[in-house]
């Protein structure tokens, strides 16, 4: 338990002093900000997160620990990748054949910056949709249902937005879609019936092709992938959470060394992923570490 009890008694102070957790300010300066500059941090970003354990403790049951790997569910490794599609298909209902209208808005790289296109397209979508929404309702109609994915465009590295609006045969006139989304092109294709559910899987797997500076850009600005109107999810049983934080390790030499610690620490410990032997690091802390 010797090697064990210095993982786990290492200081907050401790980690800060081996570096940062999350960006830099650089993100603070949407307009002067250097991509370049951002994929660096992004590149530390992916090697912290891959090397981070976090142990969760059971609320009623205090021997069982429950050992997860951040990684494992981030967009931004092939892994997480395909947890995020498991999950969007357990979850969604209602989009499996759809007929509806599709709309594309793309940026102008002469009226917006690429970086500041990256940092903003969410609320840019966002304030298009409300916009579209308070002119259909003077006009009669009900609120739009929606489903919005963002891609990388090519040739310019924008994000370039596709929005479906499900059982719906119109939409607005094309110039007043073009005079509501006033940073680029917008274009409306006439209704068709899609699978909603491989519509958003399909772009999530493309992030994979997508340049290292650009998903820097996405990660950067917490950028959505995809957002859905929330009729289309489906309802979560009501519960209270069983599991609580016990610790955070910033890095493990070996994780089977840590599950040896804690099982021999008389803890009952839970790996929901397969198991895997090594996770090289140096720094250690558990600045969350909750007494039993």
């Amino acid at each position: 338990m010797g090697k064990l009890t210095n993982h786990l008694n290492c200081t907050k102070s401790r980690v800060e002093k081996q570096g940062r957790f999350f960006p830099s300010g650089l993100v603070n300066s949407k307009i002067n900000v250097k991509p370049e500059e951002l994929t660096e941090e992004f590149r530390y970003y992916k090697q912290r997160i891959s090397r981070q354990v976090v142990v969760l403790q059971h609320k009623e049951d205090r021997s069982r620990l429950l050992v997860l790997r951040p990684w494992r569910k981030s967009r931004y490794f092939e892994v997480g990748r395909w947890s995020i599609k498991r999950r969007l298909k357990r979850r969604l209902q209602g989009l499996w054949q759809v007929t509806g209208v599709m709309l594309t808005l793309t940026y102008d790289p002469k009226r917006i910056s690429r970086v500041e296109a990256w940092s903003r397209y969410g609320a840019d979508v966002r304030r298009f949709l409300n916009a579209l929404n308070a002119f259909r309702r003077k006009k009669g109609f009900r609120r739009l249902s929606y489903l919005w994915v963002v891609e990388l465009q090519p040739g310019t590295g924008y994000p370039h937005i596709h929005v479906f609006f499900p059982k719906l045969k119109w939409l607005a006139s094309k110039g007043y879609l073009q005079s509501l989304w006033d940073l680029g092109w917008s274009r409306v294709e006439k209704a068709r019936t899609i699978n909603g559910v491989s519509y958003i899987c399909k772009y999530v797997t493309k992030l994979k092709g997508w340049d290292e500076e650009s998903q820097a850009l996405l990660w950067a600005f917490r950028g959505r992938l995809y957002s859905l109107s929330q009729k289309f999810y489906v309802p979560r049983a009501p519960g209270s959470p069983k599991w609580q934080l016990w610790c955070v390790l910033y890095g493990v030499e070996s994780l089977s060394l840590l599950v040896a610690g804690l099982e021999g620490g008389g803890f009952r410990v839970e790996l929901p992923f397969p198991f895997t032997s090594v996770v090289t690091s140096t720094v250690y802390c558990a600045p969350a570490l909750k007494s039993n």
